[in-house]
């Protein structure tokens, strides 16, 4: 049965220096007591911040607080346990020093198993409903709880307070206890630590034990770690994207993307099975787009010093993290194949601490491959606290179409904010079953030589000087890779030609640092550039001393030159009906009958092909009907027709100026034709920067031009001529006339 006691409260208003009350502990006088101090017992739970501390009292209460400390700030079920030895089994008086630790709190009443409890050895002592003082601001009101003659056992005992209010909170500075019945002093722990480490799931404990009494307490809870699931990774099996813990069995499940490709990522190559045959494809040979600005450094072309974890060819593109700039390589399969892609990348999403976890890279980053989207949102690269930016890991992408001919591969960022997100990137590996694909390598312009040339490419083309001397080819298709010839002639040797020339290739910088030229003619060559459809332009600004006599550029594919249009009223055949000098087309074919392919109208609710347009306007229009509200970027249409023979013939394509302006209320001329559409014979790019739209009013849509090329060389079979637009503006379209000049 459990001992009642009766614990008497002694509030006394002067204390004397050894902290006791003269009432009601007549027996601990003189030298007759010891004081165990409450900030050296055990105080539980000692791992968690809502806990009873350890306070240093204030100035004004230092001189009536044991030691100048005591414990505070007790919360339900903050427990202090004292350990002391007993040299025999007696009954000791006990007293306790706490105070009211609400500062100008009023007094309350301390209620047995309410406020808090006590016991010796585990058996609990009760006692009547006490007063405690009101708190004070200025210091603690220190009082001795009287709690009576207790029984102690020979040998090692301990005594227990627990909190139990949640509104009156208590501080307590010691207990003490009766020396006069037997010598009684502080057992002193010898510690030794335990500890049982946390799981993914469950909690550890680092457990404070001592050799001596063998009490023990839970002195640090580890909080349980987390599961730290993997990337995802397809399940042949399952055939589901699965991620496993890296620390115990758990795993987790997702359905496959829906998309037709998706990327898994593995830290090292030994770790996925590919396609036999491999193809490195180096980023730097690939064509990057950084016309949107680098987002740190100068180039994106990063040379290894050293500190690179073993890049492929020694150098990686990076810093091209601003939305608008991308990496797109460039590959060419001999017939329709699989493969799969690997992409070498790094993480340099930048903070302050480090770098930080790129997850899903998805939220940074798109891929294609031939304009299909990759699902990359399984992806995920670490972070690590400190800033280190080859950490290469694997983007597989498998099973991917390539179709015959050229197949392209983008990749590029599309959330850069502040921070530099598109991951570094070393190569592509690509693999195939076969030896079925080559690299179709673009231009670096930090890669330059001079010297003599030896391309020994069977196509040429010189380009033609302006009159700022910058030197222009425009041409009629895209070709993917040719040699820049410059030649260059100095005045005097030159180091160091960064220091008198500034060099541009379509609208990219050449870095020419550490070039020396001779005195005299010198070929500068700019390897493996790609040549645009129309426009190309090598731009020189340079100092005396220095001029570019010629440009001529080297390719194995066609250099052809494009087809120029101008306005030519002659060919405008129902203009000219009337006149006897009239010519007359060998062939007449209208825009309403040509393949429109997936165009749609630029107008909700309104058809493409407006009808009766001399009725309706006084214009008149071949076979009394147009093509207009085409004015959506993508619609296009083809004109196809048979010849019999190759002819040589010149073509007019009827356009009248639909550049609709709100500012004005009505229509507006054309004169900037070629930014508005494309116009291509047998894909043969044409020029239309001669081409201008003029109009006889605002409100007049059908001021019909003859835009004519000359000179086409028809081909043997079908024939195509295309327009396509660009963005949302484009001429109304009346008929198509070719005329045979055989």
């Amino acid at each position: 049965m459990k001992a009642k006691r009766l614990l008497t409260i002694i509030c006394s208003a002067v204390l004397f220096a050894a902290n006791f009350s003269a009432f009601g502990c007549s027996n601990l006088r003189g030298d007759d007591f010891i004081k165990l101090e409450a900030e050296k017992a055990v105080i539980e739970p000692a791992y968690t911040e809502s806990g009873a501390e350890v306070c240093r009292a204030a100035s004004k209460s230092e001189n009536v607080t044991s030691g100048g400390k005591y414990v505070g700030k007790f919360l339900e079920q903050n427990k202090i346990t004292w350990y002391f030895n007993s040299e025999k089994t007696t009954l000791c008086n006990f007293s306790l020093s706490v105070a009211n630790a609400n500062p100008s709190a009023e007094s309350f009443t301390a209620i047995s198993g309410e406020t808090f409890t006590f016991s010796v050895n585990g058996e609990r002592f009760d006692f009547t409903d006490c007063q405690i003082g009101k708190g004070s601001v200025y210091s603690d009101s220190w009082q001795t709880l009287s709690l009576g003659e207790l029984p102690v056992l020979k040998g090692i005992n301990y005594a227990e307070f627990i909190f139990l209010d949640t509104v009156n909170l208590l501080n307590v500075d010691y207990l003490a206890i009766d020396t006069s019945q037997t010598n009684v002093k502080e057992h002193l722990h010898a510690w030794s630590i335990s500890s049982t480490p946390a799981t993914c799931e469950e909690q550890g404990t680092t457990h404070k034990y001592c050799n001596d009494c063998k009490f023990g307490y839970d002195s640090e809870i580890i909080s349980a770690v987390g599961h730290d699931y993997t990337s995802y990774h397809y399940d042949d099996a399952t055939m589901k994207m699965v991620s496993k813990c890296s620390r115990c069995t758990s795993q987790i499940t997702a359905n496959t993307p829906s998309s037709k490709y998706f990327g898994e990522v593995f830290t090292s190559e030994d770790m996925f099975k590919t396609r036999a045959n491999k193809l490195v494809y180096e980023a730097e040979s690939a064509f990057v787009n950084a016309s949107a600005g680098l987002s740190h450094s100068t180039s994106y072309i990063e040379k290894d010093d050293g500190t690179m974890n073993e890049p492929s060819g020694g150098k990686s593109v990076g810093n091209i993290s601003r939305v608008g700039n991308y990496i797109r390589f460039t590959v060419e399969s001999q017939d329709l194949c699989k493969a799969d892609l690997v992409f070498k990348m790094a993480n340099v999403l930048y903070v302050s601490t480090g770098i930080g976890e790129l997850n899903p890279m998805s939220n940074y980053v798109y891929c294609k491959v031939n304009g299909e989207q990759v699902d990359i949102s399984f992806v995920s690269f670490p972070g690590y606290d400190e800033h280190k930016y080859y950490e290469w890991r694997y983007v597989v992408i498998k099973n991917v179409d390539f179709s015959e001919g050229l197949n392209y591969i983008e990749i590029g960022p599309k959330n850069s904010g502040s921070n530099i997100t598109m991951p570094n990137t070393d190569a592509l590996f690509i693999y195939t079953d076969y030896n079925c694909v080559r690299a179709i390598k673009t231009y670096q312009l930090n890669d330059i030589t001079v010297g003599e040339y030896q391309g020994n490419y069977k196509n040429s083309v010189q380009f033609t000087s302006d009159e700022n001397g910058n030197f222009n080819f425009n041409s009629g298709k895209i070709v993917s890779r040719a040699d820049f010839v410059l030649t260059l002639n100095c005045q005097q040797n030159i180091e160091n030609l960064a220091k008198n020339l500034d060099l541009s290739i379509n609208d990219k910088t050449v870095k020419v640092e550490g070039v020396n030229l001779i005195q005299g003619e010198n070929t500068f060559i700019v390897r493996g550039v790609p040549v645009n459809a129309l426009n190309n332009q090598v731009k020189v600004e340079f100092s005396q001393g220095v001029t570019l006599s010629g440009v001529a550029a080297y390719s194995d594919s066609e250099l052809i030159p494009a087809l120029i249009a101008n306005v030519d009223e002659k060919y405008d055949y129902l203009k000219n009906q009337s006149s006897t000098e009239k010519l007359t087309p060998t062939l007449i074919l209208e825009a309403e009958n040509a393949d429109f392919g997936a165009s749609v109208s630029s107008r909700e609710g309104v058809a493409m092909i407006e009808r009766n347009i001399y009725e309706n306007t006084e214009k008149v229009a071949s076979g009394n009907a147009i093509v207009g509200n085409f004015a959506k970027s993508g619609n296009a249409l083809t004109f196809k027709f048979d010849m019999q023979s190759q002819e040589n013939a010149d073509v007019t394509i009827m356009l009248a100026s639909a550049n609709y302006s709100e500012t004005i209320g009505g229509n507006r001329p054309t004169d900037n034709l070629q930014t508005l559409i494309t116009l291509t014979v047998n894909g043969v790019a044409v020029d239309l920067s001669n081409v201008t739209l003029p109009i006889d009013g605002i409100a007049d849509y059908y001021s019909w031009q003859a835009v004519t090329v000359n000179g086409v060389n028809l081909i043997q079979g079908e024939n195509e001529i295309k327009l396509q637009v660009l963005n949302n503006v484009s001429p109304n379209i009346d008929v198509l006339y070719v005329y045979s000049n055989d």
